[in-house]
C-alpha cells in the first residue's frame, strides 16, 4: 500500500509538484524548496549530499518545520530518499534554529 503522500521519485531534472496538505502559497514554497534541492543532489552532487548544502537546505526545511509542523511525517513519506535525509537534517537543525530565535526575541527593546 502506497502512502498517500508518496510523490514520484525527483531526478533533478524534472519538476515535482509536493502536495503535503498545506494552504496553496506554502505548497508553492516548499514545492521550490524542495525541487531545488534535488536538484543540486542529483545534478551538481552526483547523489550524495555534501555537509555544505545539507546544512543550507536543511536550514530551510526547518524554519518551514517550525510554521507547518505536521508536515514532518509527510516528507517522510514522500519515498524519496533525497526529501528524507534532507529532513532528518532539519529536524536535527531545528534545536539550534528556536535557540537562535529565543536568544533574539530576548534581545530586542
Amino acid at each position: 500500500m502506497t502512502s498517500k503522500w508518496a510523490h514520484p521519485k525527483s531526478d533533478g531534472k524534472s519538476i515535482v509538484k509536493y502536495s503535503l496538505g498545506l494552504r496553496s502559497e506554502q505548497e508553492v514554497q516548499v514545492s521550490e524548496l524542495l525541487n531545488e534541492a534535488t536538484r543540486v543532489f542529483h545534478i551538481e552532487l552526483g547523489g550524495k549530499w555534501s555537509s555544505t548544502e545539507l546544512d543550507r537546505f536543511g536550514g530551510k526545511l526547518a524554519e518551514v518545520l517550525i510554521k507547518s509542523r505536521g508536515i514532518t511525517n509527510r516528507l517522510f513519506r514522500t519515498g524519496d530518499p533525497a526529501i528524507i535525509e534532507l529532513s532528518i537534517r532539519a529536524i536535527e537543525l531545528l534545536p539550534a534554529l528556536l535557540t537562535a530565535r529565543k536568544a533574539y526575541s530576548f534581545q530586542k527593546p
